[in-house]
């Protein structure tokens, strides 16, 4: 919209805002402080990726008077209707990664010889600040060289593509316009900054949110002077924007993170902002990210930044774009509700936020058949061949069955449910009966069932021959019901970016468990024998392979940043119901025979909060029972649907004899509770038996001063279920380099 279309009171004081870390949500605070309230808001959530949409907790901070751009769903819709520029931007990303890799390379040697120079013993301490200042010239001259050619590979995907005449990119640009021109003021909030600054720039929405001063009108936004404050553009409506969304505003944008798991990250530029405020690095949350007190490492970065001035939100101090106005905590990210715990104890509880789909007008798809009755074969083979099955409409999902029977049910899982679900016959003309039921379903609900048909005294159970979507298992498997807003996550599937680790069959002589133990290890796309990796070990290892995709999804993790560079070993069971129950031979195995041999063999850290144990259900409670054997070994426990059952009246857990050992190990421990792992995740679905035993654990773990994170699906005790939450819990216990990811 230009800028004499806008209205004199939108643009009298339009100014930058920019807050501290997403906790503690007080937006609606800030909004009134800045005298926004009533306003209609335009927000940009595309740093949070496929979980954009997530933004109750958001919404509800502006009072519901805001409406979510969906800039990075609409990314994929232009990509899918024009694969072409799909393809082309692809080659240009992965340009960009092998240049960003490159930079990196030579960054770190001269931080190498940062170290060796600063360890040397001066005769003359001029020397060595003359060879220091030596250093920090070619980082900074590295780092302008790069973000010109990262600059001129973007310019030239621009140039030769000329987006403004593709279809695609015209109809996406004129609805965000249209979007946007509805609204006062914007929110752009953190997460992933790469792709926000991709959806930013695809859409072009720099010119949408203020235009050039007259100082500054043949100045492009992102390419304005060094220092140039009177290049600043003309906003046309108040931004208000944390974590990622401050950093893509700025001129440059710098990654930074000194804490990896391995060893301490370099920072670095990965290209041009926006340029919507001049003179400003935004370090959000530095104190969680930075060394601070590490005064060589501030000295090194403070250098390459100048002469921008640090904007360091964090949260209670002035984080205004101009130093004007204290920066409240901001609105938390997709899921997120409490603040992150400090070292030493605390919980990060994400209760899952469903964003509730619309709701279908008019009648049910079988109620409108019905009422067509007495149907005709034809009638039901167009019926069937127009509606995948089951249909799902809102909360409603409606199951299908041809065929001839004295009766078909639904069997499903769901805890606390009627799981023999009858369905109902409709007669067709010269034609086997058509059967039917329809079930409600929450938002986001994934349901794995089967069917029964009886007949005489016949009973079959199969699974669904109407659908096409099958979940499979070591015992077997079964249809899936995806229930409105359910979406397989794109991390879990082949990625043609991505670049293969490699699993390596590594067997292991036990004498603990009296065999030889069937390992495969994996190793990350970039290993090398010269770095430093994280350990990770995974109970029922070939199953976490084979049934939740998990090599795939690490290929994937490891390659968009989300998940350190991580050596991990799928570990086999024997006799699984005897060695996962709280078995002391295995545990013995893993802490004295495994984790020696893996270290003597691999690169390794040898440390405990370099290292996790990993496990669903009777693996939940071997990595539990393992980490309790040995204190200070494990620092990191990933538990999926542990099998944490226990007592607390009586003996009778109904759970069978394969319990036994389980019950006796919870109840001792519920007893007299202690610290088995500094940090500890924890995923459960809601329709599965073992729910109440994980909500009631998640407390008795906090009171030990574990750091517990607990998390919840609308699933059941299943492999699928366990696979979509991997991406939760793998960057939480051995985050990447954090270096795109700013909440």
């Amino acid at each position: 919209m230009p800028a004499d279309q806008v209205p004199e009171d939108l643009v009298a004081d339009p100014r930058i805002t920019l807050l501290g870390p997403q906790r503690d949500p007080r937006l609606g605070q800030v909004v009134a402080d800045l005298g926004l309230s009533g306003r209609r808001f335009a927000t940009i959530t595309a740093g949070w990726r496929d979980r954009e949409a997530d933004d109750a907790l958001l919404a509800e901070q502006l009072d519901h008077r805001c409406v979510n751009l969906g800039l990075w769903q609409l990314m994929q819709q232009v990509w899918e209707s024009d694969p072409e520029l799909a393809e082309a931007d692809r080659r240009r990303r992965l340009v960009h990664t092998e240049m960003q890799e490159l930079y990196l390379i030579g960054l770190e040697q001269a931080v190498e010889a940062l170290r060796r120079i600063r360890q040397h013993t001066p005769r003359e301490p001029q020397v060595v600040e003359m060879a220091v200042e030596d250093v920090l010239s070619i980082m900074r001259e590295m780092d302008v060289r790069h973000l010109e050619r990262v600059g001129e590979l973007n310019h030239n995907f621009y140039t030769r593509w000329e987006l403004q005449h593709r279809d695609a990119v015209v109809t996406a640009r004129f609805h965000v316009g249209r979007l946007v021109a509805d609204t006062e003021a914007v929110v752009v909030t953190g997460g992933h900054v790469g792709v926000l600054l991709g959806a930013l720039h695809l859409f072009n929405l720099g010119p949408t949110l203020a235009t050039p001063t007259q100082e500054a009108t043949n100045t492009p936004f992102e390419h304005a002077a060094d220092g140039d404050l009177d290049a600043a553009p003309r906003l046309l409506r108040p931004i208000v924007a944390w974590g990622a969304g401050a950093m893509a505003l700025t001129e440059r944008v710098l990654l930074f993170y000194d804490d990896p798991v391995a060893a301490p990250g370099v920072s670095e530029l990965l290209m041009n902002g926006l340029g919507l405020t001049r003179g400003l690095v935004a370090l959000p949350s530095p104190r969680e990210r930075l060394m601070m007190k590490d005064q060589a490492r501030m000295i090194m970065l403070a250098a390459r930044t100048a002469p921008w001035r640090a904007a360091a939100a964090r949260g209670t101090d002035p984080g205004d774009a101009e130093g004007r106005r204290p920066a409240p905590r901001g609105c938390p990210g997709p899921g997120q509700r409490r603040p992150a715990p400090r070292p030493g104890g605390g919980r990060v509880s994400l209760p899952t936020p469903y964003p509730i789909p619309p709701r279908p007008k008019g009648k049910l798809a079988i109620t409108r058949l019905r009422g067509r009755a007495p149907l005709t074969v034809a009638e039901v083979d167009e019926f069937v061949a127009e509606h995948e099955v089951p249909i799902v409409e809102g909360a409603k999902c409606t199951f299908l069955h041809r065929g001839h029977a004295d009766a078909v049910a639904v069997l499903h899982r769901i805890v606390n449910q009627p799981q023999h679900v009858p369905m109902k016959r409709l007669e067709v003309l010269d034609g086997d009966p058509f059967w039917y039921v329809t079930i409600e379903l929450p938002a986001h609900s994934r349901v794995e069932y089967q069917l029964e048909v009886r007949a005489g005294g016949t009973v079959d159970t199969f699974n669904d021959p109407l659908n096409p979507h099958v979940a499979h298992s070591p015992v077997g498997s079964s249809s899936v019901c995806q229930a409105a807003g359910y979406e397989t996550p794109g991390w879990v599937l082949p990625q043609p970016d991505s670049r293969p680790g490699e699993l390596i069959d590594w067997n292991l002589p036990s004498k603990a468990l009296r065999r030889t133990t069937h390992n495969r290890v994996y190793l990350p796309a970039r290993y090398r024998r010269s770095s430093s990796y994280p350990l990770l070990v995974v109970h029922d290892g070939d199953d976490y392979i084979t049934y939740a995709a998990m090599k795939t999804v690490l290929d994937n993790l490891i390659h968009t940043l989300d998940m350190a560079e991580t050596i991990v070993v799928f570990s086999n069971p024997g006799d699984r119901l005897r060695e996962y129950p709280n078995h002391a031979p295995h545990a013995r195995h893993l802490t004295r025979e495994l984790l020696p041999a893996l270290e003597a063999e691999l690169p390794v850290v040898q440390r405990s909060d370099a290292r996790a144990l990993m496990g669903a259900s009777f693996g939940g409670v071997a990595s539990l029972s393992t980490a309790f054997r040995s204190p200070d070994t494990w620092g990191n426990l990933f538990l999926q649907s542990g099998s944490f059952v226990f007592t607390d009246i009586g003996s009778d857990h109904g759970g069978g004899p394969a319990f036994d050992p389980v019950v006796k190990f919870m109840n001792r421990y519920r007893e007299r509770p202690r610290r088995v792992a500094d940090r500890m995740m924890i995923t459960c679905g809601v329709y599965e038996p073992l729910i109440v035993p994980n909500r009631s654990m998640v407390p008795v773990f906090e009171s030990t001063g574990a750091q517990v994170r607990y998390v919840e699906s609308r699933d059941g005790h299943s492999w699928e279920n366990w696979r979509d939450r991997l991406r939760d819990g793998l960057s939480w216990i051995f985050p990447g380099p954090q270096k795109l990811v700013y909440e």
